[in-house]
């Protein structure tokens, strides 16, 4: 594969994510969540060691940006959100009632802070 975007840029900018972005959607998510359901529930867990592979392979991606590190979190990261929207998700609306799954998307929503700065390289867009 012919890489455009060198993989230290790459690299840059999923330190920038996981510190605007995505650290904190783990922690608010997993805040609400244990809330709601105990350890004892092998999809919660999942959910968990989900979060744990990410952030351990994004920091290994943040101190040796390389292709092999950016490519493998890519796949963590696509087979956890499959993870979420084929079986967790249909879980938690098994699991819970229509007020709980309401307090949930409002606390998710709250939990959501406003991005002053945003990332200006838009490197992944095509470009002629």
């Amino acid at each position: 594969m012919i890489y455009r975007t060198p993989a230290t840029e790459i690299g840059k900018y999923c330190a920038w994510y996981w510190q605007n972005r995505l650290m904190k959607h783990f922690e608010s998510e997993q805040k609400v969540f244990s809330a709601l359901f105990t350890d004892d529930d092998i999809l919660f867990n999942t959910m968990k060691d989900d979060h744990d592979a990410i952030s351990r392979k994004m920091q290994e991606v943040i101190d040796d940006p390389s292709y092999f590190h950016i490519e493998r979190l890519a796949q963590i990261i696509y087979y956890h959100v499959r993870f979420e929207e084929r079986v967790w998700f249909p879980h938690v609306e098994q699991m819970l009632n229509e007020r709980q799954l309401r307090n949930i998307g409002i606390a998710l929503s709250v939990h959501q802070e406003k991005h002053v700065e945003e990332w200006t390289n838009e490197f992944w867009r095509k470009r002629d």
